[in-house]
């Protein structure tokens, strides 16, 4: 009898502690669970460093500079549809140019280049729509990284839509073709979807800044209200209010201006914005969007580009509107990506195509 109700007393812990572990270590759902190679998302001060591998990993990454030198850089869990997941560990204080090298947990070795010192001029690809057809993705992807850029920015539209399963497959099995260079995005509208873009990319919202040797660099979420008074476009004016860099990039997805009949341009979002961006003297926008190249006349002091898009459907049922009062350049019909050189000066662009032609170059001079 003492035998059985000692066994009743051992089952009935047990079966109390199996509760307790299930209830405070609940099943992953997909979107928690999905393996994340690698990703360096730029920030303020650095590089943000995003992984999953779905192994529990507790300590410190070992960053390593070119000269052996090593600190330890502290680790933090990832966030997923409001549970944790994955691990995110950010690299500040980082010397200007110099190369680094980290081990990530479950994927090996990791180098990278920190960026530039203010005088040094960098460049960086722009990208946009790389969304619909995956080995046209992986293919635009492996010549952007021939280009041998500095860092990559997107318009948006990474994904045909935000379900868990387009993530994996569109994003995260290409995104590893840019290993090791640091990379951000604006959200697009096929993007969106149970806040993933904010989880998968660490964000504290789905708009940021983020500064890369003499350039800031702003995020914004066109897929929200645009209206004078929203919280992103309070956050907009404050941030370039502060801004000190020479060069300010936008990129947001819906183009603003686009020289088109019908005029696909997103004429809701185009006053507020477009009047701070004269105000605070934005040199550069990028937009996505339409899956045609657009670039227009200097508007007050403002480029505006819409990229081409990367990997989807190319826009039919649209003309060319060279009377558009902002008319310089629009190319209809082609997959391709642009590159940005950011010098003291001026930035120089490069619009090519997948076959390697320029469709279009130019040139931004600073203004004061």
């Amino acid at each position: 009898m003492k035998l059985i109700n000692n066994c009743l007393i051992a089952l009935t812990v047990f079966s109390f502690g199996t509760l307790t572990f299930a209830l405070e270590n609940p099943a992953l759902n997909k979107a928690e669970t999905l393996i994340r190679p690698p990703i360096l998302r730029m920030t303020e001060n650095g590089y943000r460093l995003i992984w999953n591998k779905n192994k529990i990993f507790e300590g410190d990454l070992l960053l390593k500079d070119s000269s052996g030198n090593s600190k330890k850089i502290k680790t933090e869990r990832g966030n997923v549809n409001h549970s944790e997941s994955g691990y995110y560990a950010d690299f500040t204080d980082l010397i200007p140019g110099e190369k680094y090298s980290v081990k990530v947990p479950g994927f090996g070795k990791l180098n990278f280049k920190a960026p530039p010192a203010e005088e040094k001029s960098f460049t960086f690809a722009g990208i946009a729509d790389h969304q619909t057809y995956k080995d046209i993705t992986s293919q635009t992807f492996y010549l952007v990284k021939k280009e041998k850029p500095d860092c990559i920015v997107s318009a948006g539209d990474m994904l045909e839509n935000g379900k868990v399963i387009n993530w994996r497959a569109n994003f995260f099995e290409r995104i590893s073709i840019f290993k090791g260079i640091p990379f951000a995005a604006a959200e697009g509208n096929n993007d969106t979807g149970s806040n993933l873009f904010a989880s998968y990319l660490a964000l504290e919202n789905r708009w940021y800044s983020c500064l890369y040797g003499n350039t800031r660099f702003i995020f914004l979420d066109s897929n929200l209200p645009m209206r004078s008074d929203a919280e992103q476009i309070l956050w907009l004016e404050e941030t370039l209010k502060k801004n000190t860099s020479r060069w300010t990039v936008v990129i947001y997805h819906h183009s603003s201006y686009n020289s088109s009949e019908p005029d696909m341009s997103m004429l809701k979002n185009r006053a507020v914005i477009s009047e701070l961006f004269e105000k605070y003297k934005v040199n550069l926008v990028l937009n996505g969007h339409v899956h045609f190249y657009d670039r227009t006349q200097p508007i007050n002091g403002v480029q505006y580009v819409t990229l081409p898009t990367m990997s989807g459907n190319l826009t039919s049922k649209v003309r060319v509107n060279e009377k558009s009062p902002y008319y310089s350049k629009t190319i209809l019909g082609f997959r391709g990506y642009g590159l940005f050189t950011v010098e003291n000066d001026s930035i120089k662009v490069i619009i090519k195509d997948m076959n390697g032609y320029v469709q279009d170059e130019f040139v931004i001079p600073y203004a004061e």
